[in-house]
């Protein structure tokens, strides 16, 4: 293990080789020093440690959705994105960006190896505006003459400018978060005490950081600021895991863009904008739309590579990568409700400290056993899967349900969406009443909890209803029925087959055998596999289910088979013999 890499990830304050100069001991020591820094670095919603034990603090305070994305976006407008020659040219940009402003945040990151890049936060958009003015471009015979936050340094003359200041203080460059390599990360995990511990473990060490977080922002925002001179009321907005809270490292950007965020129809105003008139087939329309953009992207912006235009899709979008950021995207045009949906979740997950790591933990399981799959088709998507975990949240009586959300909102709570959605519930759970019982549940016990309900569901019979907080008889024979929380009268794992909710109904089985398994022999052996890392390893039941899966299956289509082929034996005897009777009655006539 490299345990340099291990206490560098956030900046730890250590720098030697553990793996060579410390014993196994004082590894353990610093090992135990690292997570209270881990969780001190980044929090959530806020952690206090004593000792060796992270517990949550219950007085952290909780912003709710609008005011985080408001802060976000603030912090987009003022900040400019520089591409530099490696981490040590952060003094120089450092010192020369000074003349334009004081700098409140200055971080450092690379990608690809060769990217080096400072993203530099100002204190006023006015100091981006004067950066703006002082840039200029290499060769205008050469290149689109974009003007755009996005920038590079170039090496400077000996002799700088007397303009600039000469400031030699320490420069304090923040570092965000890598990802993890899988293996790695078990290591990792293999140095825990415990099954919560893990999951705190791989929490913290995957999810989204300030600065992954401020880099889709600004991503947002160089869209924004593009289409502005068209639309100046205009907002792209982030929805999806990068802002519900339950994002991970790496993860794609949902971007929304609403062309005209005013609110104000305007009816009484005497003086009216001249404009072009929309199609009558609103698909149609938002096809169009994204098509220019599409060209709009692959000509002009910078970092932009990559575009695909995926229009006939059921929610039309254009997918493509901002290089400079490192981010693929996917911008859609059609519908506010996929906003208040991530409202939706990140609100749950603002009620009670445990939701996000027990839902990251569940959604690295279902993709470490194959369950969910990058690619659309017939398998249970995040999002499903982030109902479920809600779904069974509520029937311990941790979360609440929705309808007890909404009759808990009020005024200015009230939303509805542009296609018509009433997306009304509570904002501010600051004082909601939680259960008593809540806190005695360790995140093992709720992990637990978690295989073990949905080992016993009636997949075939029932659906997963956030709405009531309770399991509802199905609408139709769909094989995965979870109603949508906003829009109830859809299904929104439509798309999983007859044999992907088998699979599924299996590795719960499975992943409910191995913790028991795990718990059972963690007190006696902590050498081998244990915890998470049998969960998402070990799977000794797996194989065999799933090949007594593969061949029930078989099975079934064989039995199938044989019994159409009855069925088409029957038919033509039957057609045989009235043609019989027909000719035998005829040669009697």
């Amino acid at each position: 293990m490299t345990w340099t890499r291990y206490f560098n990830i956030l900046n730890f304050p250590c720098r030697c080789p553990l793996e060579k100069n410390h014993s196994n001991n004082s590894k353990k020591i610093l090992y135990l020093r690292y997570l209270q820094f881990l969780f001190n670095y980044q929090p959530v919603r806020g952690y206090v440690h004593s000792g060796t034990k992270i517990e949550p603090d219950d007085h952290h305070k909780v912003i709710n959705f609008d005011t985080m994305l408001k802060i976000r976006r603030d912090e987009a407008r003022r900040s400019i994105l520089v591409q530099v020659q490696s981490e040590q040219s952060c003094p120089d940009v450092h010192n020369y960006c000074l003349q334009f402003g004081q700098i409140k945040n200055l971080y450092f990151y690379s990608h690809q190896e060769t990217s080096h890049f400072t993203l530099i936060e100002f204190p006023e958009a006015s100091c981006v505006d004067k950066v703006l003015q002082e840039c200029g471009h290499i060769d205008l015979s050469r290149v689109i003459p974009v003007r755009s936050p996005f920038l590079w340094f170039r090496s400077g003359m000996k002799n700088t400018s007397t303009n600039i200041r000469n400031n030699k203080s320490s420069v304090n460059c923040k570092k965000g978060k890598t990802k993890p390599r899988n293996n790695e990360l078990i290591e990792w995990l293999m140095q825990a005490e415990t099954i919560s511990d893990q999951m705190l473990i791989l929490y913290k060490s995957t999810c989204l950081d300030d600065l992954a977080i401020r880099l889709r922002f600004l991503t947002a925002r160089q869209v924004e600021a593009s289409i502005t001179g068209l639309f100046p009321v205009n907002k792209c907005l982030l929805f999806g895991s990068s802002v519900n809270g339950f994002g991970i490292l790496g993860c794609d950007l949902d971007l929304f863009i609403n062309f005209d965020d005013s609110g104000q129809e305007s009816y009484k105003k005497r003086l009216v904008f001249h404009t072009k008139s929309s199609l009558l087939n609103n698909r149609t329309q938002v096809q169009k739309h994204l098509e220019a953009l599409a060209d709009h992207f692959q000509l002009f912006h910078p970092g932009c590579t990559s575009v695909k235009r995926i229009f006939q899709a059921k929610v039309p979008i254009m997918k493509y990568r901002q290089e400079l950021t490192g981010i693929d995207c996917d911008l859609s045009i059609s519908s506010m409700t996929a906003i208040y949906m991530s409202e939706l979740l990140y609100t749950f997950g603002n009620i009670d400290w445990r939701i996000r790591p027990l839902m990251f933990t569940i959604k690295k399981w279902a993709a470490e056993v194959k369950l969910t799959n990058p690619n659309p088709g017939r398998y249970i998507t995040n999002f499903s899967i982030s109902l479920l975990v809600i779904f069974y949240l509520q029937q311990i009586k941790i979360l609440p349900s929705l309808d007890e959300l909404i009759k808990k909102s009020g005024v200015d709570d009230k939303r509805l969406s542009d296609d018509g959605v009433n997306c009304t519930f509570l904002r501010d759970v600051t004082s909601f009443q939680r259960h008593p019982r809540d806190k005695d549940l360790s995140l093992e016990d709720l992990l637990q909890g978690f295989f073990e309900y949905y080992a016993s569901f009636d997949f075939n019979m029932k659906a997963i209803a956030l709405g009531c907080g309770g399991p509802l008889p199905k609408q139709d024979y769909a094989p995965l029925y979870i109603i949508n929380p906003l829009e109830r009268h859809l299904n929104v794992s439509k798309n999983v087959s007859a044999e992907e909710t088998e699979r599924l109904k299996i590795e719960l089985r499975n992943a409910m055998w191995e913790l028991e398994l795990s718990s059972k022999s963690e007190e006696n052996n902590r050498e081998g596999v244990w915890g998470l890392m049998r969960l998402f390893q070990g799977n000794n039941y797996s194989k065999r289910e799933k090949d007594l899966f593969s061949l029930t299956r078989k099975t079934v289509l064989l039995n199938s088979e044989m019994s159409a082929i009855n069925k088409n034996e029957k038919l033509n005897s039957s057609i045989e013999s009235q043609t019989n009777t027909t000719t035998l009655k005829g040669r009697r006539r």
